[in-house]
């Protein structure tokens, strides 16, 4: 493998090398929009790590990415290193949350290339996930017919972060969190909400992460973005991949499981994952889900996908739910996430 860690420039990075993710990541460079300066391994360096047996990839690339972390450090002394496999964000699957992204990656410090070198290979092994596993089984792939492609980017120190989705019709929905989008995935923060019209315009702090939001929408088609804000007020984008299907009854997008036997004992308003688990889950799925995901946060009702907002209680107690365009825009408005 000695040799095989080729980086390509994030500009340059395409999906046959790189992967849908990274793609589309490098098309947001090329349209001038603000994403964190970035480098790419791509799919070559995981093939030839897998040719090689366990001890001697381990070896090598401990070798390699001592002189990797020399070109990486020109993006700063911290890097977030991520997935960007060959299945994910392609059309008609959905890997969102599946594979690794490690946060923090010290170069600057003695032992930076070991420590860059642990991230790329958590990332690589991700694949073989066996949440990753059951993912592809049920969209009819296999792990040997995948590879794993490394986005290394610019960690920034990020004030506010968040998800957006972005739809054809040009309404944009915004989650937000205080620090870093990671806690939204996690589960560990609630996030404030906004929902805007295409003509809508939120408080003057928001309308600069509004702007980069709606730069970067895909023509006819809906979208989601990840971002970051980081300590100087700049917005950034982090991702974008398409919707495969836009959510629809955008007047009620907190759905009540209240009448469901699964969800009544907790009195949550629980939310349908829509904009990543749009079609009901394959038995398979859903069972691994279960195991996986703590019972208070997810749930699967009917075969679809649940997530409990703790942020907005169910009906009769008050709040405002995100299809309130006007309550959700002055509570978000007035929020003082910053």
């Amino acid at each position: 493998m000695s040799g095989a860690l080729a980086l390509l420039p994030l500009r340059e990075a395409d999906a046959p090398r790189c992967g849908p993710k990274a793609a589309s990541l490098a098309a947001l460079v090329k349209q001038g929009l603000a994403v964190p300066a970035g480098l790419c391994l791509p799919f070559a360096s995981y093939r030839a790590a897998g040719a090689a047996t366990a001890a001697r990839a381990r070896a090598e690339l401990t070798v390699d990415a001592q002189s990797l972390a020399a070109v990486v450090a020109a993006l700063g002394d911290r890097v977030v290193v991520r997935s960007s496999a060959s299945c994910e964000d392609a059309e008609g699957f959905s890997a969102a949350g599946i594979f690794e992204s490690v946060l923090g990656v010290e170069l600057g410090a003695e032992g930076g290339g070991a420590r860059l070198g642990r991230a790329i290979a958590m990332v690589w092994a991700s694949l073989g996930s066996p949440a990753a596993r059951a993912l592809l089984a049920d969209a009819g792939r296999s792990v040997q017919d995948e590879a794993m492609a490394v986005l290394i980017q610019r960690q920034l120190d990020a004030r506010l972060g968040g998800h957006a989705l972005l739809h054809a019709d040009g309404y944009l929905e915004i989650e937000a969190v205080r620090g870093h989008p990671s806690a939204l995935a996690s589960g560990s923060a609630d996030p404030e909400r906004l929902g805007l019209a295409r003509d809508e315009e939120p408080a003057a702090r928001w309308r600069a992460l509004v702007e980069l939001l709606r730069r970067a929408a895909l023509e006819g088609a809906a979208c989601e973005l990840e971002w970051l804000v980081d300590g100087r007020g700049v917005p950034w984008l982090l991702q974008r991949r398409p919707l495969r299907s836009a959510p629809d009854e955008r007047d009620r997008p907190h759905v009540e499981l209240d009448e469901a036997d699964a969800a009544r004992s907790l009195g949550r308003r629980w939310i349908w994952d829509r904009e990543h688990n749009p079609d009901p889950l394959s038995p398979a799925h859903a069972s691994l889900m279960q195991e996986l995901a703590s019972a208070e946060r997810t749930r699967v009702v009917d075969g679809y996908l649940y997530y409990a907002d703790d942020t907005v209680p169910p009906s009769g107690e008050g709040g405002a739910a995100m299809g309130d365009g006007a309550a959700a825009a002055a509570a978000l408005g007035q929020a003082e996430l910053w």
